[in-house]
C-alpha cells in the first residue's frame, strides 16, 4: 500500500475542497 501516495491524494482533495 502506498501510504505516502494516499496521504498526498487526501491532502490535495481536502485542500481543494476546503
Amino acid at each position: 500500500m502506498s501510504w505516502g501516495r494516499a496521504q498526498k491524494s487526501l491532502l490535495a482533495g481536502s485542500a481543494r475542497t476546503a
